[in-house]
């Protein structure tokens, strides 16, 4: 068989089949729409991320306080050093872009509105308004005297409060009537989102003390103790109840086995 020569085109090597077009052409489809398939999914996850990093409305609150406060400086500032000071002041994990930060401004009349009628720590990024803001605004202040107060409230109060208020503002709370809200566990759980308000555990006895008289006995206690001696001065702390308790550390060259403690 004679060879070809070098300056020909090689046709006949390069021929296949029909039936190996065609498993090739599916093939390719196939390989198309995977890669669709897996575009579609790379998008969603991407959205999901962008929802997952959106700023907080106390974020951007804290940015125009920053930005009036400069600007009353006459200090310029920058979209990029916005964006990388809420970056840095916050510690996050995602890039803060100049429109973000455009769209922040245009909407500053809005983003203070919401934030000034809010309670505590705000993570939610949407301004959505409540359907009854009427109601919502005293919920709030409800809540807050609740804080101010030091008073311990749970899920059930403020559930109670909140339909004892409906009443009263003549607001269905059955949740019969057309666009009526029935304020149960779902309107419960979008309240405290949206008012920052967590489950916490109430550590020590700071709540119980009294200023008043802790200011008064600085100013005595230190003019009935001027004569004695300090090695004189003991704390008398709760030992009226657990005078014979013995503390629970010691010091030791080995492990020891401790007692009961002694409740009188």
């Amino acid at each position: 068989m004679s060879q070809p020569a070098e300056d020909e085109p090689i046709e006949l090597l390069l021929e296949t089949s029909d039936d190996e077009e065609e498993a090739a052409g599916e093939q390719v489809i196939v390989d198309v729409e995977g890669r669709k398939r897996e575009r579609s999914v790379e998008t969603r996850r991407a959205n999901a991320q962008n929802k997952r990093n959106g700023l907080s409305i106390a974020q951007k609150a804290a940015l125009l306080d920053e930005y009036d406060r400069r600007a009353s400086k006459r200090q310029k500032w920058s979209y990029a050093s916005q964006g990388q000071w809420l970056e840095s002041t916050y510690k996050l994990s995602f890039h803060v872009s100049k429109p973000v930060i455009c769209k922040i401004h245009k909407s500053k009349d809005k983003i203070r509105a919401h934030a000034g009628t809010t309670i505590g720590t705000l993570t939610t990024a949407k301004m959505r308004p409540a359907k009854f803001p009427e109601l919502e605004a005293k919920m709030s202040q409800w809540v807050a005297f609740q804080d101010a107060t030091n008073a311990s409230y749970g899920d059930s109060d403020i559930l109670m409060k909140v339909k004892k208020l409906a009443a009263e503002m003549g607001i269905d709370v059955s949740g019969s009537s057309t666009g009526q809200c029935q304020f149960g566990q779902t309107w419960l759980r979008k309240f405290k989102k949206r008012h920052g308000i967590n489950s916490i555990v109430m550590h020590g006895e700071a709540g119980s003390a009294d200023h008043r008289g802790v200011l008064l006995a600085r100013e005595v206690l230190p003019k009935i103790l001027k004569d004695a001696d300090p090695s004189d001065v003991y704390n008398m702390d709760e030992t009226g109840l657990w005078y014979r308790q013995l503390p629970s550390k010691t010091l030791s060259k080995a492990i020891r086995k401790g007692v009961k403690k002694a409740k009188d």
